[in-house]
């Protein structure tokens, strides 16, 4: 990040990115440390094998569904389903009797959801 409070990045291909966005984390209220905002981030490593790590940000207490899908929209695994205090979570999903491919995973909490998708290779 250079003085301006910008942060750059470049590619192989010889592409340069400029972004002003923080990438210190989620804000915080000063008060309490409880997150600003709701938010589902990818899972890590992706792709992955056999398992991988889920991080969602709740800012408020409350009933919270975090499930996955195949492409077909069937649902493979609830990996959360009930009350979550505010916070940062994180999840493991372990994939190991899933076969290879493409997977969402659907986090829901309050008025909020949020999909991102994932591979699973084997």
């Amino acid at each position: 990040m250079d003085s301006s409070g910008y942060l750059y990045a470049g590619t192989n291909g010889g592409g340069i990115f400029r972004s002003k966005r923080s990438t210190t984390g989620v804000g915080r209220t000063p008060e309490t440390g409880i997150p600003e905002g709701f938010r589902l981030d990818q899972n890590y490593p992706n792709p992955f094998n056999p398992s991988t790590t889920i991080t969602f940000t709740l800012p408020a207490q409350g009933r919270v569904a975090l499930r996955v899908y195949d492409m077909l929209g069937r649902e493979v695994r609830t990996l959360v389903n009930g009350r979550q205090e505010a916070g940062m979570k994180t999840v493991t999903f372990d994939a190991g009797a899933l076969p290879s491919g493409l997977y969402y995973y659907r986090l829901e909490a309050g008025k909020s959801s949020a999909v991102r998708i994932m591979g699973l290779v084997k």
